[in-house]
């Protein structure tokens, strides 16, 4: 198991190590298309990728601490840093947010014109290419690592993808003859959607720290699985959470008094072994109560029982 965890943190490393190389390279050519444009819709791009260089390299750090195996500190092991991390993460965007809002609205009023359109043009398509690799790259990575950070990552640089194109089109239009302050007015756009995106980001990471239980549809199928075992006769208390790469799952189920503790244990083995199946590096927990029993004191949540 340890090492089937340690194959999943690996392919999250690769990941992440390809996507900051790659996002680097992004930052250098957008920034010369500022250089040699001067437009607050390249600023915008260039803002973005370079935030997305800081994060994709936190990321990075959040995945190779939160791989690390449970230790006599941590018994649940330490995934709970990639929730930290989106928390740093949703403050470097809305740094980066309001920074290009204020030059956004600057350039909207001032309307000047930008240079050099079909370098520009060229230079954001090669951006697109070197973004649309860096999706491939991280949607590869999630179905073997099934990463919060890396996921949370390949939903960013996908979006950055639409608004690379949106800018070409802008450049476009301005080439064409376009008013000038369509370029600040594509800068506004772009720091409402960072900021939109940073909220979001914030939120996922408040949501892995306070420990907020899986979808309902995974729930759903936990809860099928239990239910199904002919010697299950009644569950309650489930818990299931996410922390970095793993779950955590934890419920009671409630089986016949009269049986022997081998076979209540043989119970919860053919559980575990099904769900494990479905959430193959969960860490399961399950007590086992006497049918029609089911208070005790780690019920802290009055009334809920599912």
């Amino acid at each position: 198991m340890a090492d089937m965890v340690q194959a999943r943190a690996k392919f999250a490393l690769k990941a992440g190590i390809i996507t900051v190389m790659l996002s680097s390279v992004l930052v250098l050519i957008k920034a010369l298309a500022f250089v040699f444009s001067g437009s607050v819709a390249v600023l915008s791009s260039l803002i973005d990728s370079a935030l997305d260089t800081i994060l994709s390299f936190m990321n990075f750090c959040a995945v190779y601490y939160a791989s690390r195996p449970p230790d006599e500190d941590h018994r649940y092991g330490h995934g709970k840093m990639e929730g930290i991390a989106a928390l740093a993460q949703s403050a470097v965007i809305m740094g980066g947010t309001v920074f290009l809002f204020i030059e956004s609205l600057g350039k909207f009023v001032s309307g000047e014109e930008m240079q050099r359109h079909m370098l520009v043009i060229v230079i954001m398509l090669i951006s697109v290419a070197i973004g649309s690799a860096i999706v491939f790259i991280q949607k590869r990575a999630v179905k073997k690592s099934a990463s919060l950070s890396i996921e949370a990552d390949s939903a960013h640089y996908s979006s950055d993808i639409i608004m690379n194109g949106a800018i070409i089109l802008v450049i476009i239009a301005q080439y064409l003859g376009a008013p000038y302050w369509l370029d600040g007015l594509c800068g506004l756009a772009v720091s409402f959607w960072l900021g939109k995106l940073s909220l979001e980001v914030g939120q996922k990471g408040v949501d892995m720290i306070l420990d907020r239980e899986l979808p309902s549809s995974e729930r759903k199928k936990i809860l099928s699985i239990i239910k199904a075992h002919e010697q299950v006769l009644g569950v309650h208390d489930l818990r299931a959470i996410k922390s970095g790469m793993s779950e955590l799952i934890m419920f009671d189920i409630e089986a016949d008094p009269e049986l022997s503790l081998h076979d209540a244990h043989a119970i919860t083995k053919e559980l575990e072994a099904e769900i494990l199946e479905i959430f193959p590096f969960a860490q399961i927990m399950i007590h086992v109560d006497p049918h029609g029993e089911i208070e005790d004191s780690r019920h802290l949540a009055p009334h809920i029982h599912h």
